[in-house]
């Protein structure tokens, strides 16, 4: 992505023009290889230059004060960084440091003129993601919504384009770049992150996607399970993803629509057990649905399992039980969403 194509060309109402900075004869090399530094003339009626430090990812905090401290060294004209990819926090961040960023014509802070814009939705970032708007992440984080518009999302998730327009919200107060405009329509970007970084950035914000879980005294035949669409869930779907040894007793995810129908089944025993009990079954009711299928059938014996970005979800959510090998499953589950 080229640097004119990072940086707006307006912004405050005045327009930004970049040229080429002598300051990149003077900088470390290795700042050079992260950034894309240009002498930037914000058009007002002194002419006001700065620093641009121009990046299409989302750089480290160490590498903005490294850059912003080696050009003091020269020169006193303010550095700014310049990224479309910044999320909240590192805004936040910056800002306390005193360090001008733009991230685009809507969101920027140059204190040095006085100037200070963000968009409305940026400043409404939730202690928790809603259960559709973690299904649109959860979706795009496994590459299946990505290029999506809202129109495209709300024929999807089955809901009107004013409830995906507020989902798209939530999800870019947290991270703005994850969706760009065209004329009147928004999009899903294609990830400008690391899965990992985008992972990291989001995960403080994930609800438990799980409503209920009821506990079975008898089992029931896989096959009446998957034609209610169970899906293999929890450690019984974790032990086939990591090293973790497997479980006895089986737990499945249905969504609400599958659980009633598993319950009207008449062949089915439903009682559950008490807390006191061990259970022959453990089902998992979630909030909504599934949106895909993970594709690996793990045999007859047991349902296909859950889309494992899920899976992680699911597990992150709930209370940790102390057992180092379960922990150690979960981060090889995370490390390979990640790759």
């Amino acid at each position: 992505m080229k640097s004119d194509e990072i940086v707006p060309r307006a912004i405050f109402g005045m327009s930004i023009t970049l040229m080429d900075d002598p300051m990149r004869a003077k900088l470390p090399r290795v700042l050079l290889d992260q950034f894309d530094v240009k002498l930037a003339v914000l058009e007002t009626g002194n002419d006001l230059r700065f620093h641009a430090l121009i990046t299409a990812t989302r750089p480290s905090m160490g590498a903005v004060k490294a850059a912003v401290k080696a050009v003091a060294e020269f020169d006193r004209l303010p550095c700014v960084v310049c990224c479309p990819a910044m999320d909240l926090r590192q805004k936040e961040a910056l800002s306390r440091l005193g360090i001008p960023y733009i991230q685009n014509a809507g969101n920027a802070f140059l204190p040095f003129i006085g100037g200070i814009i963000s968009e409305g939705w940026t400043a409404r970032q939730p202690r928790q993601l809603s259960q559709q708007a973690q299904r649109i992440f959860v979706n795009y984080f496994a590459g299946n919504w990505v290029h999506c518009n809202a129109n495209q999302l709300a024929k999807d998730m089955g809901v009107s384009n004013s409830s995906v327009s507020n989902y798209l919200a939530e999800l870019m107060a947290i991270y703005p770049s994850i969706v760009t405009r065209e004329r009147k329509s928004k999009y899903l970007r294609p990830p400008t992150l690391p899965k990992a970084e985008l992972l990291e950035i989001f995960e403080p914000y994930f609800i438990s996607p799980v409503k209920r879980v009821h506990r079975l005294l008898c089992e029931i035949p896989v096959d009446t399970l998957k034609s209610c669409g169970a899906k293999l869930a929890g450690e019984s779907e974790l032990a086939f993803l990591s090293d973790l040894g497997h479980p006895e007793v089986l737990t499945v995810a249905l969504s609400g629509e599958g659980l009633e129908r598993l319950r009207a089944d008449a062949s089915v025993e439903w009682e559950e057990a008490p807390w006191y009990s061990e259970a022959a079954l453990v089902i998992q009711e979630w909030a909504g649905p599934i949106d895909r299928d993970f594709p690996q059938v793990h045999g007859k014996k047991t349902p296909s399992g859950l889309p494992p970005e899920w899976l992680y979800v699911s597990l992150v959510t709930k209370k940790m039980p102390d057992d180092l090998r379960f922990v150690d499953a979960v981060d090889q589950l995370r490390e390979s969403i990640c790759r």
